[in-house]
């Protein structure tokens, strides 16, 4: 997905998720009904309506805008985590002669594996969607322009700082130095030259500091809302994320960043005003700009 002229092309569609998802459903739906035949089970056409029912929402979800990438992703995982494990509760309780002693533990290890399905496509959704394409039209720069222009980015005058690892100076660190203590935001890039691609990894991480979002403020789950209304807030938030964070379109081209030579800079009012979600957009532009792709990860030493 992308255009070119966005400074980035991503490089999976979107589409694929959902024809995947859809797929998956249709397969889980598939196995609920062959349970309720094995178990001697009625079937009726309202057999078929709710072992079908999940495809469809999902299949429904797949036409919804993709304006918003993030969202659409979102609401497809819901689906397909939600979804099938109200299909297995309803299909474990049927009214049928051939239940098995203990169709629970049926359910528990049907649950369990789907679970381990879903967390298993995150990993992968969180890596091949976020990958940015180096810009159509430039020639990928030399490991050591790219090197240079990354450390150039200490002269900026952001709250980041760049530095190589001492053992290996293909890899490089950026932290983002946050003003209220406690709070840790750190991006390992890995360069490799013979791809012309440069692997992120990031770690969040938070250290009894004050929390900055309502999500970080909120200790109720879904329906605590209404359930426990009176459970009061987090005072503090200690924590450690490895994310996957997905570099916007939008905002990956209309970051004004200058290259020359060795040298990256972007306005001092863009430099002073960068947060870790922007800092990690103006690493993708030097990236990609330079003619190298840009390739997120979730696992690796840091």
């Amino acid at each position: 997905m992308g255009d070119p002229e966005t400074g980035g092309a991503m490089t999976f569609d979107l589409s694929k998720i959902a024809a995947i998802h859809t797929a998956y459903l249709c397969l889980v739906g598939a196995m609920i009904w062959g349970w309720l035949r094995w178990v001697g089970a009625e079937i009726t056409p309202l057999t078929f309506f709710v072992c079908g029912l999940p495809a469809v929402l999902s299949l429904m979800l797949a036409f919804t805008s993709m304006e918003d990438e993030q969202q659409y992703v979102v609401r497809l995982m819901a689906c397909a985590m939600f979804t099938p494990l109200l299909l297995l509760m309803w299909g474990i309780g049927a009214d049928a002669p051939a239940l098995p002693r203990m169709p629970w533990a049926y359910g528990v290890g049907a649950g369990l594996l789907h679970i381990a399905v879903f967390v298993g496509s995150v990993l992968w959704i969180g890596t091949a969607t976020t990958v940015v394409q180096a810009e159509a039209g430039v020639a990928p720069v030399d490991v050591g322009t790219l090197r240079g222009r990354l450390l150039s980015l200490n002269r900026i005058g952001g709250p980041l700082s760049v530095s190589e690892a001492a053992s290996d100076a293909l890899e490089m660190t950026v932290i983002f130095r946050f003003r209220s203590p406690g709070r840790s935001y750190r991006v390992l890039l890995n360069l490799d030259p013979s791809e012309h691609r440069v692997r992120v990894r990031e770690r969040a991480s938070a250290a009894g500091s004050a929390p900055e979002t309502e999500a970080e403020k909120s200790m109720r789950g879904i329906g605590d809302p209404s359930f426990d209304p009176t459970r009061p807030n987090a005072s503090k938030v200690s924590e450690t994320t490895a994310q996957v964070t997905p570099v916007k379109r939008q905002a990956l081209a209309a970051m004004p960043l200058t290259l020359s030579g060795s040298a990256a800079a972007v306005p001092p009012d863009v430099a002073a005003s960068l947060d870790p979600e922007a800092m990690l957009t103006l690493l993708c532009a030097v990236t990609t700009r330079s003619g190298w792709h840009w390739q997120p990860a979730f696992f690796g030493a840091f």
